[in-house]
């Protein structure tokens, strides 16, 4: 980093919560009027809790206020990613599945399932589907369910559909073929 340099007055007000030499040691690292006034700040509160014996607090206080000005961070992480809604998972969470939901052989899990594939999966039935792939040719994709005796509502929807040989690499998303089936769903429904 380069340098920073302070005016006469940044200098005073600084030194008056530090050394001179503090001062400008920080300032040769580069930090900003701002940084050094808050690094200063906190290693003196830390030296007056130090001096009243609490050793522990002391190296508390001053390790979250170098925490705060090296890498601030926030408090509560608003859960934003490529999963979440825009507004993240704190504001806006993502849907849970209605039941525990399969992929070919492999469980969805709802840390990596975007909050679209996880509306979509909560709505598709059991049932026979036709959809395409992207090259235009046919896949069948077979919904089965297993029922609960008691409640009769479903425990477990697989999606299953063909991928031996090279049939894997000509796959749609997820996305696309979730919507694909809810799609002929409406259709049948209407009908």
């Amino acid at each position: 980093m380069p340098k920073t340099i302070l005016s006469p007055d940044q200098f005073k007000e600084a030194a008056a919560l530090g050394s001179v030499s503090e001062v400008r040691e920080l300032s040769n690292d580069g930090y900003s009027f701002e940084d050094i006034k808050a690094i200063l700040e906190t290693q003196r509160d830390a030296r007056l809790v130090e001096k009243s014996g609490d050793v522990a607090a002391s190296a508390k206080a001053n390790a979250l206020a170098q925490k705060q000005v090296l890498r601030p961070e926030n408090e509560t992480h608003p859960g934003i990613s490529v999963y979440s809604y825009p507004e993240g998972d704190v504001k806006r969470p993502r849907p849970r599945l209605k039941c525990r939901m399969f992929w070919l052989a492999e469980e969805v899990a709802h840390d990596v399932s975007t909050a679209q594939e996880l509306e979509l999966f909560n709505q598709i039935q059991p049932g026979r589907y036709k959809c395409e792939r992207p090259d235009g040719s046919p896949l069948r994709v077979d919904v089965t369910a297993e029922v609960d005796d008691v409640t009769g509502k479903p425990s477990k929807l697989t999606v299953w559909f063909e991928t031996r040989g090279g049939l894997h690499r000509t796959l749609g998303s997820r996305v696309s073929i979730l919507k694909s089936i809810i799609e002929q769903q409406t259709t049948l429904a209407l009908a």
